[in-house]
């Protein structure tokens, strides 16, 4: 399980106040990592190289388990909505809330927004139906 300390800015769930911190566990059913180096490579006639290495970038490709509804997809839309514009967070990819989990690592949302897609829940006409969210976050 992952965990992210983040500041509510966006789509407040009851109980929560504006630019207050708040603990969200992530339940992930995938996560997979992508290290992305940003650098050029400038190339003579004769065939000789030289690389220009920037940084590389660590981008943490997130989906959640299979079925969120309900007070956990609220509060896992107030996090996306809440850093969608940039705003840096706290992020453990191991721990849970209150098992004190490291949060070191500052990030923000890499992706363009966050997708939602619905899962079905057979039986029961749409009535206890969940979802599936899919975002990216990257280490600053």
């Amino acid at each position: 399980m992952a965990t992210v300390n983040y500041t509510a800015k966006r789509s407040l769930i009851p109980g929560h106040t504006i630019d207050v911190n708040f603990d969200l566990d992530l339940r992930l059913g995938d996560l997979s990592r992508t290290r992305a180096p940003k650098k050029s490579v400038a190339r003579s006639q004769g065939g000789a190289s030289e690389t220009v290495y920037e940084r590389a970038d660590v981008i943490w490709n997130c989906a959640t388990a299979i079925y969120v509804d309900g007070t956990a997809l609220d509060a896992l839309k107030e996090f996306l909505d809440s850093t969608e514009s940039g705003e840096n967070f706290q992020w453990s990819k191991y721990g849970k809330a209150g098992d004190s989990p490291d949060l070191s690592i500052p990030a923000r949302l890499h992706s363009n927004g966050y997708t939602e897609k619905r899962v079905q829940k057979k039986g029961g006409g749409g009535a206890g139906d969940g979802y599936r969210l899919t975002f990216q976050i990257i280490e600053a």
